[in-house]
């Protein structure tokens, strides 16, 4: 599937959410801001799925407090895995090597389900939540965007609001 087929989902969901029509970046990708959060929807490298990721926060170098606090996330990505259809991952996101943690799922788009979009958009964010509350005092503080290459963030006007338990 190509671009058009990302196109297509994205403006089916952004109805389905009562949004304007979302602005597209030249890559294939756009940002949804969901109460503060900046949620990545992009097109998947096999061309069958939609990437949804969050960033959960940049990861410092601090090896003396790195085996302990990796293995309380992975310990909480299993976890996590059984309620909600996340998975978080360590990217490396900069020359020197610095990290950064993100949560994503997956979207097929044979499925045309937009309530189920929603609802992983949502286990996106409230893994992310869950992460950075681990994640405290670990973290850069530097922000990084979520956005790849660049992806057009939503004009405040279509920020939406979605309470998390």
């Amino acid at each position: 599937m190509d671009r058009k087929t990302f196109e297509v989902s994205v403006l089916e969901f952004w109805a389905y959410l009562g949004l304007k029509e979302p602005v597209f970046s030249p890559e294939p990708e756009v940002t949804l801001v969901v109460d503060s959060y900046d949620v990545l929807l992009r097109h998947g490298k096999d061309g069958k799925t939609m990437v949804i990721q969050s960033d959960a926060g940049a990861v410092k170098n601090d090896h003396a407090r790195a085996q302990s606090v990796l293995e309380t996330i992975l310990k909480t990505n299993v976890a996590l895995c059984a309620e909600r259809q996340t998975i978080a991952v360590l990217e490396e996101f900069d020359e020197t090597g610095r990290q950064r943690l993100i949560v994503r799922a997956f979207y097929r788009y044979n499925v045309e389900d937009q309530e189920q979009l929603s609802d992983l958009v949502s286990d996106v964010i409230s893994s992310v939540q869950t992460l950075r509350g681990l994640t405290t005092g670990f973290q850069d503080t530097d922000r990084i965007p979520v956005t790849t290459k660049g992806a057009a963030a939503m004009r405040p006007d279509n920020e939406l609001l979605v309470l998390v338990p």
